[in-house]
């Protein structure tokens, strides 16, 4: 099984615990502090994935590290990576979860490539417009790429909307070499 299936599949069980002990929102919060530590400090996660360490190690310090830390629920999951040897998918783990919970709650993530730092009114008019049109609520984050000239890239999931002016210069072109053919 490839890590994509099976940390969707991980994801999908974290999920289904979390609606069914109603805890889908305690469990999003410490997935979401799990994830950012993990992506701040990579040593936890090597040392969890070391074949060298024995699993009974491993327990022991998920158990010291998070047993105070966070829910009953999420530390029986995170036990159960470490049993299962899939503990080496947490981080792929966590982000399909942390997706999966912002479906569930209707919130889709929109990214915005600008070439310019964007105005909190001109964020808050591009949040409000993508809203409008998926009549969901949007989670908005934007990179500043000066690459582009001007205008903007958004894409909202799989989908790209190319509004910049290197996007209209090469539609010109082609127009132009479309035509002197």
């Amino acid at each position: 099984m490839t890590k994509a299936l099976v940390a969707r599949k991980y994801a999908r069980a974290l999920f289904g615990a979390g609606v069914r002990h109603d805890v889908l929102d305690a469990l999003y919060d410490e997935a979401e502090s799990l994830l950012a530590y993990l992506r701040q400090e990579r040593r936890l996660l090597a040392f969890l994935t070391a074949p060298q360490i024995l699993d009974a190690d491993k327990e022991r310090v998920v158990r010291d590290t998070f047993g105070e830390r966070v829910s009953s629920t999420f530390l029986s999951f995170l036990l159960l990576l470490v049993n299962k040897h899939r503990i080496d998918h947490l981080d792929a783990v966590l982000d399909i979860f942390i997706g999966l919970v912002k479906e569930h709650r209707g919130i889709v993530a929109t990214q915005v490539w600008t070439a310019f730092p964007l105005s909190g009114e001109e964020r808050d008019r591009i949040a409000a417009e993508v809203a409008g049109r998926l009549n969901k609520q949007v989670e908005l984050t934007v990179v500043e790429d000066p690459d582009l000239i001007g205008g903007i890239v958004v894409r909202i999931g799989n989908k790209v909307l190319d509004y910049s002016i290197q996007h209209f210069l090469r539609q010109l072109r082609d127009q132009l070499m479309a035509r002197s053919l």
